[in-house]
């Protein structure tokens, strides 16, 4: 009994200090894993954060291109018959769109779809119009009949994603 009261005398306050030294030194490592891991995300949010900005940009660059007043001025020409001027326009809006696909990898799902939509939007209006116009309209008359159109629709989806846009860069800055 003796042996095993000076055993427990030397085990106990052995395990209470092995315990406390256990805690202490996993709260220790468990702190230093998450202060790497914060400064692994500081340091990949400097090099992603004007990655995302630059995505940003350009699928603004992108909005505003797709713009139909803007595709008409810039690709427009006075010998294009209507059909010419909805198949360039078509054409128009999917190469802008491809060549900046790549820019989804740095903004939200959500936004991709909203640019996306604002694309199809763009070339239903374009259709649309198109369906309305005699078979030898000219470019012109159609372009015209474009910009009414426009104007009695009012908001378009670029007008949504831009506003997506804005919306989601003010959420990372």
């Amino acid at each position: 009994m003796q042996i095993l009261l000076e055993l427990l005398k030397y085990t106990i306050p052995a395990l209470v200090v092995f315990l406390t030294v256990y805690v202490m030194l996993r709260q220790y490592f468990n702190f230093e894993a998450r202060a790497k891991e914060l400064d692994f995300k500081a340091g990949h949010r400097n090099v992603t954060l004007p990655l995302r900005l630059q995505a940003y940009e350009r699928l603004t660059v992108l909005c505003e291109r797709i713009s139909l007043p803007n595709l008409i001025l810039r690709i427009r020409t006075n010998s294009m018959t209507a059909s010419d001027l909805q198949i360039a326009l078509q054409v128009a809006i999917q190469q802008e769109l491809d060549h900046n696909v790549a820019q989804q990898m740095y903004v939200s799902p959500e936004l991709w779809q909203i640019i996306t939509l604002a694309k199809n939007d763009a070339i239903n209006t374009i259709n649309h119009v198109a369906k309305q116009m005699p078979a030898d309209a000219s470019g012109l008359d159609y372009s015209r009949e474009l910009f009414r159109y426009m104007n009695e629709k009012g908001a378009t989806g670029l007008d949504q994603a831009l506003l997506g846009i804005k919306k989601e860069v003010s959420t990372i800055l």
